[in-house]
């Protein structure tokens, strides 16, 4: 099956209830009968990260670090993948959907995942230690929380053991969302953050060279999230007008456009001024090489602010996105805000970067990212403490 009929399934699934209940309920018992002929295998952890869309994140971090840690000496680190393909550099690797990802996921001794490993259906290996690590902080209502307005809650319940948080507003929020007491939800830090925190200049200097971004130009990354009102999935490029931006700004910008994972998108490339980044594998070189970051109610704004550098908000859709999605707290209130596009642009040009930084960043960074810098040795600790 090809990846756009797949995709057109999950859309349809996920605006239908009763086909999503069929979905559920029918493979959920296919699934659950095949555990009672599955073994668990010790030394076996499954890795999956936006769905087996990439291989990127706190998973990432954590599948990195064990690979070097001679504690897991022995084991199977496998990741389950849309396009195994794509990965050549990952050793073990098995296709998301297929039988044989079911049969990894039921004998793997832990899951460590920044989405969910389900898939959409209710089961659990025999024995597995399933570590949710979350990713970005949550911003715009997650999960039960959303109002959900044009699709329904799932009916899955992810038996979840632990869950990662860099914050104890993150925590208590993460708590409740995945049905965990307090207590197993860790002030580890974002292990997918602990780059953002030992970045030199010389590897920024690297990265922003790759990227073409030229001597003395001023990086802005921007990246906005998704959003799902309009047309699940999907981001309009009439909401931007990267032309005008160009005209504002001039000569010395250079603009970073990041869609969300799962945006659809038609960025078009103006030369040396707009870089599309989109297809990049991981966020984190892109946040190291910018210097200042656009986005609205993104989780990504608390792991930036981690690095101390300016943000600014384009929040022109605010009320409606907070009907239809919801949000936790107005961040309008933490950071410079504004729905003028070009009020946002006469921000990023004439406002002192260093005092908002001072004013607003590290306030908010204390606030919602206080614990960062050791989250990958945090984690794995945990993982390893807990299957052995």
């Amino acid at each position: 099956m090809n990846n756009d009929i797949k995709s057109k399934i999950k859309a349809l699934l996920k605006r239908n209830r009763w086909l999503y209940l069929c979905y559920n309920r029918i493979l959920s018992l296919v699934v659950n009968i095949i555990k009672l002929f599955v073994t668990t295998d010790d030394k076996l952890i499954l890795f999956v990260s936006f769905g087996g869309r990439r291989c990127t994140d706190s998973p990432r971090a954590i599948y990195d670090y064990m690979l070097k840690d001679t504690r897991f000496d022995g084991y199977k680190l496998v990741w389950g993948v849309i396009d195994p393909q794509s990965y050549p550099d990952i050793k073990n690797k098995v296709k998301i959907d297929t039988l044989k990802y079911y049969v990894t996921s039921l004998k793997a001794r832990s899951w460590v995942t920044n989405v969910l490993v389900e898939r959409g259906l209710s089961y659990s290996g025999k024995q597995t230690f399933y570590l949710y690590t979350g990713h970005g902080s949550p911003i715009k209502k997650c999960g039960v929380d959303e109002n959900n307005k044009g699709h329904f809650k799932a009916v899955s319940k992810s038996r979840v053991n632990a869950s990662l948080a860099q914050s104890e507003f993150e925590r208590e929020i993460r708590g409740r969302l995945m049905g965990l007491p307090l207590k197993e939800v860790y002030l580890t830090g974002a292990p997918t953050n602990d780059i953002l925190c030992t970045a030199n200049e010389e590897y920024r200097n690297c990265l922003r060279s790759d990227l073409g971004i030229g001597m003395n130009k001023r990086a802005i990354l921007y990246a906005p999230t998704f959003r799902e009102y309009r047309n699940y999935g999907t981001f309009d490029m009439k909401d931007v007008d990267f032309e005008k931006w160009h005209n504002i700004l001039g000569e010395d910008y250079v603009i970073l456009y990041r869609a969300h994972p799962i945006a659809m998108y038609n960025a078009q490339n103006y030369k040396e001024w707009f870089i599309d980044v989109t297809g990049y594998e991981s966020i984190e070189p892109l946040m190291i090489a910018s210097d200042v970051l656009v986005s609205d109610y993104s989780g990504l704004i608390p792991d930036y602010s981690i690095m101390g550098k300016p943000i600014f908000l384009w929040t022109y859709d605010y009320e409606q996105y907070d009907k239809a999605r919801g949000l936790y707290f107005d961040i309008r209130k933490d950071l410079p805000a504004t729905e003028s596009e070009s009020d946002l642009l006469r921000m990023i040009m004439k406002e002192n970067w260093n005092e908002i930084v001072q004013k607003n960043v590290i306030p908010f960074r204390n606030k919602y990212a206080p614990i960062h810098g050791h989250g990958t040795q945090n984690a794995v600790d945990l993982i390893f403490k807990n299957i052995q």
